[in-house]
C-alpha cells in the first residue's frame, strides 16, 4: 500500500506540473485538492488533470473568492492521494465483487493505480479501449467517488461515463505528447469548450449529490 501511495504522489506531482501556475493561483488549486483524484477512463496522471479541469469549470469559484496554489502542501496532496486510492479500491471491487481488499490492492499496484488495467487483470483479460457500459461505468465511478468523499459524486460519474468518452479522442490529443498543458491549450481546446458547456448546464441536468 506504502509503494502504491508514493507512486500516486508522484502522479500528483506531475499532473500539478502539466498544469499552467497562472490557472492554479485562481481556479485550479481547488479543483486538484477537492476533484483531482486519479480514477478515471485514462491513466491515472490524466485522469487527475481532466478530473481537476473540469471541477473547476463545472463548480467555478465565486467571482472574490481565491485560493492560491501555496495550498497545495504535501499535506494537502497526501490527503488526496488517500482518498484517491480509497476510490480505486471501491471502484475495482464494484466491478469485481469477489475481490478482498487485499487483492484488489494487489491488483491496483500491479496496474500502476491505472483502474482499467487492474479490472483486466482481475477478470484475467486485456483492458479495452473502447467497449464500455456506461451505465455500468457509471456505477463503479460514483462508488469510487462516494468512497473519496468527492463533494459530487453522481456529476463526476456522469462525467467520467458519459461526457468524458465523447471528447475523449480530443482530449487525448492535448493530453499526449504535452508535457505542460498551456493556458491557451485550456482554453482554446475542444474538449474545454465541451466542459466550459458542461459547466452551463451541469446544476440544471445532473443529478445531486
Amino acid at each position: 500500500m506504502q509503494q502504491l501511495h508514493s507512486e500516486s504522489e508522484e502522479d500528483d506531482d506531475e499532473a500539478i506540473r502539466r498544469l499552467p501556475a497562472a490557472d492554479l493561483r485562481t481556479t485550479l488549486a481547488r479543483g486538484v485538492l477537492v476533484g483531482g483524484h486519479c480514477y478515471g477512463p485514462r491513466c491515472p496522471v490524466d485522469n487527475i488533470v481532466l478530473n481537476s479541469i473540469w471541477y473547476a469549470a463545472a463548480f467555478p469559484l465565486r467571482a472574490d473568492d481565491r485560493i492560491d496554489v501555496a495550498v497545495i502542501t504535501a499535506n494537502s496532496l497526501s490527503r488526496v492521494v488517500q482518498r484517491s486510492l480509497d476510490g480505486l479500491v471501491a471502484s475495482l471491487r464494484h466491478r469485481c465483487p469477489a475481490l478482498s481488499h487485499v487483492d484488489a490492492l494487489r491488483h491496483l499496484q500491479s496496474a500502476r493505480a491505472d483502474l482499467r488495467a487492474a479490472v483486466a487483470s482481475a477478470l484475467g483479460s486485456r483492458p479495452s479501449p473502447t467497449e464500455s457500459d456506461s451505465e455500468a461505468e457509471a456505477a463503479a465511478f460514483q462508488a469510487a467517488a462516494e468512497v473519496a468523499q468527492h463533494p459530487k459524486p453522481a456529476s463526476l460519474a456522469h462525467f467520467l461515463a458519459s461526457v468524458l468518452p465523447a471528447v475523449v479522442t480530443d482530449a487525448a490529443s492535448i493530453l499526449t505528447g504535452n508535457s505542460s498543458l498551456s493556458q491557451l491549450t485550456l482554453c482554446a481546446s475542444p474538449p474545454c469548450w465541451r466542459l466550459r458547456r458542461y459547466r452551463m448546464i451541469c446544476r440544471s441536468l445532473l443529478p445531486e449529490s
